[in-house]
C-alpha cells in the first residue's frame, strides 16, 4: 500500500507555483525593473546601519505617498508593461523595416 507524505505535495505544490511564476515573462520583468528603480532601497538594506537609520533613511526617500506609490509600484509596472507587451510589438516592426 502506497502513503503519501503530505508535507512533500505541499512542498511540490508551492514549489511548482513559485517556479511557474517566476519564471513569467511580466513578473520577472516587474522584478528587474523593481530593483532597477528602487536600487538605494537594496543598498540602504544591505547597509551596516542600524535599523531605525534604515527605516529613516527609506523615509526621507520619498517625499509623499504618491511618490511611494510611484516608484514602488507604477514606474516598475509601467516599465515591465512596455518590456514584455510593447516591446514585441516594436521588434517586429523594425525587423520588418530592416528585412524589406
Amino acid at each position: 500500500m502506497e502513503s503519501r507524505d503530505p508535507v512533500g505535495g505541499f512542498l511540490g505544490d508551492i514549489y511548482s507555483t513559485l517556479k511557474e511564476r517566476i519564471s513569467s515573462p511580466f513578473i520577472s520583468s516587474f522584478a528587474i525593473a523593481w530593483s532597477a528603480i528602487n536600487y538605494k532601497i537594496f543598498v540602504l538594506l544591505f547597509s551596516d546601519k542600524e535599523y531605525e537609520a534604515k527605516i529613516k533613511l527609506i523615509d526621507e526617500m520619498f517625499d509623499s505617498p504618491d511618490e511611494i506609490g510611484l516608484f514602488i509600484i507604477m514606474f516598475p509596472l509601467i516599465v515591465a508593461g512596455f518590456y514584455v507587451y510593447a516591446w514585441p510589438l516594436l521588434s517586429i516592426k523594425i525587423n520588418w523595416y530592416v528585412l524589406d
